[in-house]
């Protein structure tokens, strides 16, 4: 082994050392995100299905179940949520304020309309019909 090589190493076992023991600012590590992550695996341990863990979380069901079937990869943020859930997975449960549970607007894509923005719920009583530009009843 190269002199090179063993500084690199011992360097980072100093690091993994003061990080274990505190000493390391907290501010100057990176956190690991991993590529893939077991969701399947996460929320079986949660004893949850599908819908009850998109829920509980606030995420969409169809977002999960395409995450564990493999057609979609999670974003790093949810990775990271993720991670953080497969390691304790009550810590979701004690960050909301007061037990309050987590929760995300409920969006209706009915229109057919495309873009990235998610449009608004309007509940069916101020639903209009509406009708292109130039045309009248």
């Amino acid at each position: 082994m190269s002199k090179k090589a063993f500084d690199k190493i011992m360097a980072g076992l100093t690091d993994a050392l003061d990080i274990v023991e505190g000493r390391a600012d907290p501010a100057a590590s990176r956190v690991h995100i991993p590529a893939q992550i077991d969701t399947r695996a996460i929320r079986a341990k949660m004893r949850l299905s599908q819908v009850q863990f998109a829920d509980r979380l606030g995420l969409s069901a169809a977002a999960v179940r395409d995450w564990e079937q493999g057609r979609r990869v999670s974003e790093a943020g949810s990775r990271a949520f993720l991670r953080v859930l497969s390691k304790d997975p009550e810590a979701v449960e004690r960050a909301p304020a007061r037990g309050a549970r987590l929760r995300r607007p409920r969006l209706s894509r009915s229109d057919g309309a495309s873009g990235s923005a998610p449009r608004r719920r309007i509940p069916p009583r101020r639903r209009q019909r509406l009708l292109p530009l130039g045309r009248s009843h």
